[in-house]
């Protein structure tokens, strides 16, 4: 399918702020100040669209841990990995928008797959309401510890010379460790073979078995094993050095201009009163200041991101842009099995 075939719907979700910003003023108007007053009186599920132990599942799990202690009930973290996340957003965009079920979401799911999908059965304009990013997280280029390259040149070297040899694993197609490699691909020239896991952590435990190649891993991942020994930290796709690792350098400063930034942020279900959302927004914000979160999280290289509603909106509609220009020259188009 050609990409260009995308392009309308990528039209759509760039009016995605203009949407949740009509949403939350008619909730505004119409919402029941009541319904906040006593919410929540019973647990609250939040879905994540991938395996326990992926980054997106660690983050949900330390920011719902003083989350749940704040708003005085329960929080169960539903891991419901599958299909690049669109089996998640499907069960959350259909649950009640009660405040009940909330989504962590990561790029991935609002602004890559409406890019790479002709057809999904979740809509990212109208079936959710932002409530607010908690981190932006970095990646670092991994290659297996034995592999005969420890810089991104040799690294490139080593692949053109057996075009088409080497591998590297992700956890989906059209996921950002899929496209961050693709990014370098495009860049370099390079010929290598993709494959795709279902998950993070299976394909983490692959580079560091030696059965690919290559990751593009989440840092905070990615450290642990390279302190070990499992794995080589070959370059970190930012500006500038990551705090984690200030000893290995950036994919600029070796000859390659790529940035790789994913985020872990909460949505809920399209039509939950504003008053609930502004509640949780409110809550969410309060843990995010709490200077032992804000530890463990750096902990993982991820960066503490809040944001209002409606600034979050727009940023989902800019990462939108971002990641969809990168999908479209790349080629990826994809059906659903």
């Amino acid at each position: 399918m050609n990409p260009a075939n995308h392009i309308p719907r990528h039209a759509q979700l760039q009016a995605f702020a203009m949407f949740t910003a009509t949403v939350l003023a008619t909730f505004a108007l119409s919402s029941n100040p009541v319904l906040a007053q006593g919410y929540p009186e019973k647990p609250i599920r939040v879905i994540v669209p991938w395996p326990a132990g992926g980054i997106a599942d660690v983050v949900t799990r330390i920011v719902t841990q003083p989350l749940s202690e704040r708003l005085q009930q329960p929080i169960v973290v539903d891991n419901r990995p599958g299909a690049n996340g669109i089996l998640a957003a499907n069960i959350a965009a259909k649950s009640p928008a009660d405040g009940y079920t909330l989504f962590s979401v990561t790029s991935e799911i609002v602004s890559i797959n409406p890019a790479v999908y002709a057809k999904l059965p979740y809509d990212a304009i109208s079936n959710f309401v932002p409530i607010t990013p908690v981190v932006k997280y970095f990646y670092t280029l991994t290659g297996r510890s034995d592999l005969r390259a420890d810089t991104v040149k040799e690294l490139v070297a080593l692949i053109k010379s057996q075009p088409g040899k080497f591998t590297y694993g992700s956890w989906g197609m059209g996921s950002v460790g899929h496209l961050g490699m693709e990014m370098l691909s495009q860049s370099a020239g390079l010929q290598m073979l993709h494959v795709p896991f279902n998950g993070g952590p299976p394909a983490y435990n692959a580079v560091v078995g030696g059965q690919v190649d290559m990751v593009m891993m989440p840092a905070g991942i990615a450290d642990p094993f390279r302190k070990g020994g499992k794995l080589k930290a070959i370059a970190v796709p930012m500006e500038n050095r990551l705090f984690l690792m200030d000893n290995v350098p950036t994919m600029k400063e070796q000859g390659f201009d790529l940035v790789v930034i994913n985020h872990v942020g909460f949505l809920a279900p399209a039509k939950t009163p504003s008053d609930i959302v502004k509640k949780l927004h409110a809550a969410i914000s309060g843990v995010m200041q709490m200077p032992e979160v804000q530890a463990a999280l750096k902990a993982q290289a991820a960066d503490p991101f809040v944001l209002s509603p409606e600034e979050y909106s727009r940023f989902l509609s800019t990462e939108l842009t971002r990641w969809g220009t990168v999908a479209r020259k790349a080629n990826i188009s994809l059906e659903i099995n």
